[in-house]
Parts: C-alpha cells; sequence; structure tokens
C-alpha cells in the first residue's frame, strides 16, 4: 500500500461493500444471537449445499454477507440475493447453487 493510497475514492462497489460489512459488525449480535457458533453452523449449511465447491471459509463469507445483506437491503429479492452470491463466489458455483445458498439463509432468518 502506497503512501498516498488512502486518498484515492472508492469504487461504489467496494464503498457498498464496507458500509455492508460496517452494518453486520453493527448488528452482529441481533443477526446471530448464537454468535461464533451459529455462524460456523449454518455456514456448514452453505458449504453441503453447493456439496464442497466453495471452502468452509468462503462460505462463512458468503452466509455472513447476504445474511447482513438480508437484513438491511431495500431490495431482498431473491434475483438481487443469487446475483450477489454468484458475485462473490467468483465463478466457483452455479446458479442452481447460489440458489440453495438464499434458500440456507433465509431458513437462518425464518428461524430467528
Amino acid at each position: 500500500m502506497g503512501l498516498f493510497d488512502f486518498l484515492k475514492p472508492q469504487s461504489d462497489q467496494e464503498r457498498r461493500q464496507a458500509e455492508l460489512m460496517n452494518a453486520v459488525q453493527a448488528n452482529l449480535s441481533t443477526i446471530f444471537p448464537g454468535g461464533k457458533a451459529e455462524i460456523e453452523e449454518w455456514s456448514k449449511r452453505v458449504y453441503d449445499a453447493v456439496e464442497g465447491r466453495l471452502s468452509l471459509q468462503e462460505s462463512q463469507f458468503i452466509f455472513g454477507a447476504i445474511r447482513g445483506l438480508i437484513e438491511i437491503a431495500n431490495d431482498k429479492s431473491e434475483s438481487r440475493m443469487v446475483e450477489s452470491i454468484l458475485s462473490r463466489a467468483n465463478g466457483k458455483i452455479s446458479r442452481e447453487d447460489a440458489c440453495r445458498i438464499f434458500m440456507v439463509v433465509c431458513a437462518h432468518a425464518r428461524a430467528r
């Protein structure tokens, strides 16, 4: 990182991602009252839903990001969430996999 890199403007996508992560962090105990164990359990469900095409770490990142997005986004539509999942997965999963991940995340939201 160069001395003046902090002066570079963030892209809209980087800014939105930072806002999402800040919102998730601020609401972590509300979204995940079971703490780390709850996140790990549901991330494993994501991992299983895509039959290991994502690592456990990637599954946890996607689960946390999409769960937070569902909590704070104005557009909570399946199509938007599936596109967001696909974007975060960097081509490692299919649209069908992304739909299965969305169903896992929705199940978590309903379970609360």
